[in-house]
């Protein structure tokens, strides 16, 4: 959605059966106006696009509420709302300052720029491969696909601007000597060539080493480097989000930096016309931080700071000298983000997760807080997941409520959370008359037998039966847990329910943030990257099982993408009573081919940390030979976050065992399946799971092969 200027008025757009409206909302008159739909602006282009097949992402309202945005495969155009004058927006691979008068860009590896004069000026010589300026490179772990397909300067490079004109800050990786490995792209005209991949191992010690620089767009300053002292994390956890901070005389430049497995966190403060830094506050977390995202908001004789000195995610008010004063949002509810701050009354605005001992925790709820006191304020009552926008001037606020059993009701609601407009509810009477059935929640307790656990089961789309499988889809985390909170009737539980079996998708221990760092810390406690979740997600499934007749634990599947991967095939292979069919696409399934990121900041040192041993990390292929079950293995060759050498060498292991699997190899395929791929792996992997848990008898999964 986007505010429109004054903040009294706001436009967002959302999907009809066959169409995408944009809707304009003024909330003093209580007014809902359709400023625009896609089928009206797609029959002007000069090419065919199905409005049907539009997201409500495609489109758009610009700032001064004058045009609609409609973003479309084969490019962005301005929709005037005045005239139906329809405009192409140039594409660019420039940066451009606030002011409108700089233009920064790169060519091979190195920094340019232009100004009003239209000259173009060179601002680094050094940039090289696997050193480089280049935004199609700015990427935790980068490769030269860009370079192969001939696209390196295509995209903007990843900047910040300081202040209105032409300062600029932006961080360079040094990867020469970091560990490669190699994705094939077996598609490639007229030859299939190899993509270097450039992915630090745990650990390993030569790490991306990341420069903090200074330029002046203009050229009248010279490049600064930023003395970061040669510190494992520049920002935030991941290239490209944020962790930077300019002051408003554009002066200063606050960032932070973060140890490796991230045990210390810095806020430090750069002087932007010398480099030099100073080191406002310095926090320490002997099993690490689970803050991923790190924010810091300036206010005038102090600043907040998103911490978790307390045990869970909240902000703190701190003295300009470094010194705590009091946590600002302090009951023990970790805090999403904030949304608004008031310096004049002295509050904040924030999202806030729910409280696990009664809700969902996975829901949001909106929060004030007075910054002198600390008191805090629930400003909504609805047991709801509530996705919250706040205006520019901090008056209202759009919350937009719903439940996996909800459907959505978009409401505006004043700074004390009253109710002031109903924009939208929702209508299901076409959804259920197609035979749609909600899920309903679940709660069990953990394996430790004191933990509550969260989840959604869907019921059986057939009907008449007795009983039915169930199948487990699941996330292990430590990102986030596979529990939905918000209505979505396309959530793929809803479409598998439909061919047969029960689904359920619950959360468990070291699954998120949201409930502490005690929680998102388990893994790490427990000590094993691969066992951790899957205790939990047998006991949940028990759980379930005794409070729903329906089902038949002697037909149970489970299905993971990612940690989800390994997940599935380690419920498999640990807990064949139970688990009869896995389904794990682009698994995890050895963390010491996996990039360390993950590995170290959630589970330590694999040789010498609380997850270590001999060989470093505990892998599926350890547990092949324990395979009694149905297990089906899905992977994209050209996979830069899980490479595919982790269902090879699971695969290669399987086959030594004598081990009788499926395999699914996805050739032109990243980590994430797009197009006619995805759509295939689904059916796929849908009518293995489907296939094999309503036959009369599975098939013996050993052969006869020579040990």
């Amino acid at each position: 959605m986007t505010w429109l200027s004054g903040g009294d008025a706001f436009a967002y757009a959302r999907e009809t059966a066959d169409d995408v409206i944009l809707v304009r909302v003024d909330i003093p008159q209580a007014r809902r106006t359709v400023v625009a739909r896609a089928s009206d602006i797609v029959s002007r282009l000069p090419f065919s696009v199905a409005p049907e097949r539009l997201t409500a992402g495609s489109l758009n309202l610009s700032p001064d509420g004058e045009a609609a945005i409609l973003s479309v495969p084969g490019g962005q155009y301005r929709y005037s709302l005045a005239n139906g004058v329809l405009t192409p927006l140039p594409t660019t691979n420039q940066a451009t300052s606030p002011d409108g008068r700089h233009r920064v860009f790169t060519r091979a590896h190195d920094l340019y720029a232009s100004g009003p004069d239209e000259q173009v000026r060179r601002l680094s010589a050094d940039g090289a491969l696997w050193y480089s300026f280049s935004g199609a490179m700015a990427d935790t772990q980068p490769t030269d696909a860009a370079i192969l397909e001939n696209r390196l300067d295509d995209t903007p490079p990843w900047i910040g601007w300081i202040g209105g004109g032409p300062l600029f800050y932006v961080v360079r990786q040094d990867l020469r000597q970091t560990g490669e490995t190699w994705l094939l792209d077996a598609m490639a005209q007229p030859r299939p060539r190899l993509a270097t991949h450039k992915m630090p191992y745990p650990g390993e010690a030569n790490l991306p080493r990341q420069e903090l620089w200074v330029f002046d767009a203009s050229g009248a300053r010279a490049p600064v480097q930023v003395q970061t002292q040669g510190w494992d994390h520049l920002g935030n956890l991941d290239m490209g989000a944020g962790g930077f901070w300019p002051s408003n005389d554009g002066r200063t430049l606050y960032f932070a930096r973060v140890s490796r497995g991230y045990g210390t966190v810095e806020l430090c403060a750069a002087d932007v016309a010398t480099g030099e830094v100073r080191v406002i506050l310095s926090e320490s977390h002997p099993t690490g931080s689970s803050v991923r995202y790190r924010d810091f908001r300036a206010l005038g004789d102090g600043f907040l700071w998103r911490t978790e000195r307390d045990g869970y995610e909240h902000y703190g008010l701190y003295g300009w000298d470094g010194r705590f004063i009091r946590m600002v949002t302090p009951e023990p509810l970790a805090t999403q983000r904030l949304l608004h701050v008031d310096e004049d009354r002295g509050e904040i605005i924030y999202g806030a997760y729910d409280d696990a001992t009664v809700r969902n925790p996975a829901q949001v709820r909106a929060r004030r807080t007075n910054l002198a006191t600390g008191e805090s304020l629930a400003l909504d009552q609805e047991d709801a997941h509530h996705e919250l926008s706040v205006s520019p001037t901090g008056r209202w606020y759009v919350d937009t409520l719903s439940r996996p059993d909800m459907a959505p009701q978009i409401l505006v609601r004043d700074r004390d959370g009253q109710v002031v407009m109903t924009v939208e509810t929702s209508d299901t009477t076409a959804l259920t008359a197609a035979g749609w059935v909600p899920p309903r929640p679940v709660t069990a307790l953990a394996d430790d037998g004191e933990t509550k656990l969260y989840g959604w089961l869907w019921p059986s789309g057939r009907r008449g039966a007795a009983t039915h499988p169930l199948v487990s889809i699941v996330y292990p985390g430590p990102s986030g847990e596979s529990t939905p909170f918000r209505f979505d009737p396309t959530d793929q539980a809803s479409a598998l329910a439909e061919l047969g079996p029960m689904v359920l998708r619950a959360g468990q221990r070291g699954g998120s943030a949201v409930r502490g760092s005690a929680y998102h810390r388990y893994a790490l406690t427990f000590g094993n990257v691969r066992d951790y979740p899957v205790a939990d997600n047998a006991a949940m499934i028990r759980a379930v099982a005794t409070q729903d007749a329906a089902v038949d634990l002697s037909r149970v599947g489970i299905m993971g993408h990612s940690g989800g991967g390994l997940m599935a095939t380690t419920a498999i292979l640990l807990q064949p009573d139970l688990y009869k069919v896995a389904v794990a696409s682009s698994g995890n399934h050895d963390n010491n081919i996996y990039e360390m990121g993950s590995g170290e900041f959630h589970f330590g040192h694999p040789i010498t940390g609380p997850a270590g041993g001999p060989n470093g990390y505990a892998t599926n292929q350890e547990l092949a030979s324990r395979l009694q079950g149905e297990l089906m293995i899905v992977h994209g060759m050209r996979d830069s976050d899980v490479p595919v050498t982790n269902s090879l060498r699971l695969a290669d292991a399987l086959i030594k065992a004598g081990k009788r699997f499926e395999m699914l190899i996805l050739p032109s395929q990243d980590h994430g399946f797009t197009g006619v791929d995805a759509d295939y792996a689904k059916i796929r992997m849908w009518t293995f799971m489907i296939d094999k848990l309503e036959a009369d008898q599975l098939q013996p999964v050993d052969l006869p092969v020579r040990r």
